[in-house]
């Protein structure tokens, strides 16, 4: 078999497997970038991730028409047919997953269409040559994926927000200072997502401080707003507008690079950040990729972070303070182990199915007790 007709092998599988299987993953992984935030999922990662759901099944079938080459003319000719309907099949799939039928009726119908295209390819040069034709379609999906998700693909480099403060002169026509000594300041935004409000609070409404108090003793020296309300009940949604003040747009990833505007970079370089984010990636990796040590009060340090800007602190560095690796990375086991859910809920009969895990209930760690609970995603 020469290196020409393997490649026109694999140009004819690919194609008929971007239509089936590729295009609508990448589709479904695209609209939902969610997915690779919560996940914690690199940018490299998910061009890898893209490439592997276009290449990696035309390619299994290709070793097997390679290993074909060894049988006879007659046997081997009706491998490969067999090979396309292989192809066809999660086209076919499609097509069926909604029929509210027995899933061994609802396979059967499935593989019909598959043989069709098998039997169509090889008695008709017409399908041949549409089926070869759209072999450009594997780069062009390639290509669309990688527009959708460059947000999470490039992040820009973390930049400082400046701020322009404004205040009124006094009567006496002074205009006094706006300096805050750094030491009076000190920010922790705990969002506890979905978490109602009734259980922290006693029978007169404020916080139970025997239930609560950590809480309690929060409440004695700040401002509680209880009627404040998030403009949104989907996380993705919800928290950059929290970061930024700025009403968010429904299907926008939740990623530093749409966002570049947050309380992250506003503080970037004048405090250390120690963040959790479960859903969202809108600390820029820069920042947030080293947490200070200690903690406590030297978190203020913006030395923490991993740079040796000046500190906003009227103290010395402490001594024994260094900055450490973040220590969330990305379970690419457990991100595959999801693709698998997904694909199956993508090409499933209906009541196979309702036996996987839900991918309605979170972004990830499906059928585990940590996924994030946020909107569908299917």
């Amino acid at each position: 078999m020469t290196i020409r007709g393997v490649l026109k092998q694999f140009a004819l599988f690919a194609a008929l497997l971007t239509v089936g299987l590729g295009q609508p993953m990448l589709q479904l992984y695209g609209s939902n970038l969610a997915v690779f935030t919560s996940a914690d999922v690199s940018g490299t990662a998910v061009v890898v991730f893209g490439l592997l759901v276009l290449l990696i099944p035309p390619s299994l079938l290709l070793v097997l028409d390679v290993l074909a080459h060894a049988l006879p003319a007659r046997a081997r000719d009706g491998v490969r047919h067999v090979l396309v309907a292989v192809a066809a099949l999660p086209f076919g799939m499609l097509l069926v997953r909604s029929v509210d039928l027995a899933w061994p009726v609802t396979l059967v119908l499935a593989v019909v269409p598959a043989a069709l295209v098998a039997v169509l390819h090889a008695r008709m040069e017409a399908v041949r040559a549409w089926v070869s034709w759209m072999s450009v379609l594997s780069p062009v999906v390639m290509a669309m994926f990688v527009v959708s998700s460059q947000s999470v693909i490039w992040e820009p480099a973390a930049a400082m927000v400046s701020v322009a403060t404004t205040v009124a002169p006094t009567s006496g026509g002074t205009v006094p200072s706006t300096a805050v000594n750094p030491e009076d300041v000190s920010v922790l935004w705990l969002q506890l997502d979905e978490a109602p409000l009734w259980p922290l609070l006693s029978t007169d409404g404020t916080i139970n401080a025997r239930r609560f108090p950590g809480f309690a003793a929060l409440a004695q020296n700040s401002t509680w707003f209880r009627n404040t309300l998030g403009v949104s009940q989907t996380t993705v949604d919800a928290v950059p507008a929290m970061l930024t003040g700025k009403t968010p747009v429904t299907g926008k990833a939740p990623t530093y690079s749409n966002y570049r505007k947050n309380l992250f970079a506003l503080m970037y370089k004048r405090r250390a950040f120690d963040v959790h984010e479960m859903a969202t990636a809108l600390c820029p990796k820069e920042a947030c990729a080293t947490v200070s040590v200690s903690g406590s009060d030297d978190i203020a340090n913006g030395g923490g972070s991993g740079v040796e800007a000046t500190t906003t602190t009227s103290s010395p560095v402490p001594a024994g303070e260094k900055a450490v690796p973040a220590a969330r990375g990305a379970d690419y086991g457990m991100f595959f182990h999801d693709v698998m859910v997904v694909l199956g809920h993508k090409l499933l009969p209906m009541h196979l199915r309702s036996r996987l895990p839900a991918i309605d209930e979170g972004w990830g760690g499906f059928g585990t007790n940590n996924n994030v609970d946020v909107e569908s995603s299917e």
